[in-house]
């Protein structure tokens, strides 16, 4: 069997854009809390201390640090856990670094330490995304899904996963762009 190959989870500009300014954000209202700049009812005050810093220590375990590829799973890394995608039934893998082009979210986040969550788009219907840069996307068909994932080296991926998938005899053989498994 393949040994265990390792890919980064690199930010896209779109993800670092977002993520500093929603740390910025959260930093001016701690600041602006701190020095009371403005007289506020005590509820307000805490709603704008409280409320930001939550959504940030609540978004921040959604993190994808990498992925993995190990025996018949993909291993997407985050902060504390993983989670465990299986490879059996996959139909393709194609590199698709305009994938997430007029997608709208349909349950997830939108930029903070990702883009993670459900997505929809025409191209591709309702798909699962677990992507740090959307110009990096890998898309992985199923019959009944779609998830998208951003590697950091996204054609070696895929022909790690080829390998993999011809390993486990049941792959599906041949290429197309950025190659099928």
């Amino acid at each position: 069997m393949t040994s265990n190959s390792e890919y980064a989870a690199p930010f896209g500009w779109q993800v670092k854009w977002v993520s500093g300014l929603v740390l910025a954000l959260v930093i001016g209202c701690a600041i602006v809390e701190a020095v009371n700049l403005y007289p506020a009812p005590g509820y307000l005050r805490w709603t704008l201390a409280c409320v930001p810093v939550a959504i940030v220590v609540l978004t921040i375990p959604f993190t994808v640090r990498g992925y993995a590829l190990e025996g018949r799973h993909l291993l997407i890394r985050r902060l504390w856990w993983v989670t465990r995608i299986p490879l059996a039934g996959l139909q393709s893998a194609t590199l698709d670094r305009a994938a997430m082009k007029g997608s709208w979210r349909c349950f997830g986040n939108g930029g903070l330490f990702g883009l993670t969550g459900w997505w929809r788009n025409k191209k591709y219907g309702v798909y699962r995304t677990f992507v740090t840069d959307p110009h990096r996307c890998v898309v992985l068909r199923y019959a009944e899904r779609t998830i998208f994932i951003s590697p950091d080296r996204g054609e070696d991926f895929i022909r790690q996963l080829q390998a993999r998938m011809t390993e486990c005899a049941g792959g599906v053989a041949g290429a197309s762009g950025g190659a099928r498994a």
